[in-house]
């Protein structure tokens, strides 16, 4: 039986014929190849962020009750943002939807004994392992003492794989030292086994949201301004309480908030890593990446002169 290898001779035929096309127009070769470099890579970076915030749930008990927050400024153009300290208080304070909420903040770390230069550490208010549910392997959590910016305590939770790795899982580890930033912090727990923090990079220490005193003393403006931005904002919601009941409470709440400050009211919008519209909206955000990675340089490709590619065929 005879096999018919036309259609390779014919691929291979065309396959040179796009090699001598593309090596007679370096330029328009160029650009296409700038073209796909520059969309991969968008799409990867994109991808990964993804993956990161919206298929790494938070390892946390009942995660469906959890959700973040953001603040939206329609006359602002597009975009979210985060919120005050004084304004995450306000709102834990006052909600009458929620369990709690905390601020977290995630800090590169410039160098510690144990941690890796570039490693995430995250500065979270006091009630952080409280209103996540987040269970300690070792020691214990942050007391409400241990947040006070009058008087911030220079202490740390650390993750179960840094306890793991550098520690070697020593029960001990209690009442060691981790020295971040130059700062020396007491290692008063342990986080519980899988729980990575609720920040797009995984998190191997938690801080008092007051220490960043001890590390950036050159920014007080963090607790004295009532409108000093940009934390990340978290909550949990109370049994039974939806998500569009605790939205509805909250853009009230913080519209009062903000007229006590003469400042515009902005809208609040409540999401969830396991939302649907979350994923639509990171898939949008993916094919905006790519279509305009390939656009920019087709565009410029698309300026050659028609004759000039007629004359290299």
């Amino acid at each position: 039986m005879k096999i018919d290898t036309g259609w390779i001779d014919g691929w291979l035929k065309d396959l040179r014929y796009a090699a001598s096309s593309l090596a007679a127009r370096p330029g328009f070769t160029a650009m296409a190849l700038l073209a796909l470099v520059v969309g991969i890579a968008l799409n990867v970076g994109v991808f990964t962020a993804i993956n990161s915030l919206l298929t790494r749930p938070w390892n946390v008990p009942e995660p469906e009750r959890v959700v973040n927050a953001y603040a939206f400024n329609p006359k602002a153009g597009p975009g979210y943002w985060g919120f005050p300290l004084a304004g995450v208080r306000y709102l834990n304070d006052n909600s009458r939807t929620i369990d709690g909420a905390f601020a977290a903040r995630a800090d590169r770390v410039r160098g510690a004994n144990g941690i890796e230069a570039g490693t995430t550490a995250a500065y979270v208010t006091g009630n952080f392992f409280d209103v996540l549910g987040v269970r300690v392997e070792a020691g214990r959590a942050f007391q409400p003492g241990e947040d006070n910016p009058a008087a911030p305590t220079a202490v740390a939770v650390i993750s179960h794989r840094l306890w793991m790795g550098r520690y070697a899982g020593d029960s001990g580890v209690v009442g060691e030292t981790l020295t971040v930033d130059g700062i020396a912090f007491t290692i008063i727990g342990v986080a519980a086994k899988g729980f990575d923090g609720t920040t797009e990079d995984r998190t191997d220490a938690w801080l008092p949201f007051a220490a960043v005193q001890l590390v950036r003393p050159t920014d007080p403006a963090l607790f004295d301004d009532p409108m000093r931005c940009c934390s990340e904002l978290a909550a949990r919601l109370r049994p039974g309480v939806s998500r569009e009941e605790a939205t509805a409470e909250w853009n009230t709440l913080y519209g009062e908030y903000l007229r006590e400050l003469a400042v515009e009211p902005v809208e609040i919008v409540l999401t969830s890593p396991a939302d649907p519209f979350a994923y639509a909206g990171a898939l949008l955000v993916m094919l905006v990446a790519g279509v305009a990675a390939c656009i920019v340089p087709a565009r410029r490709a698309a300026r050659t002169e028609p004759n000039t590619v007629l004359h290299h065929e």
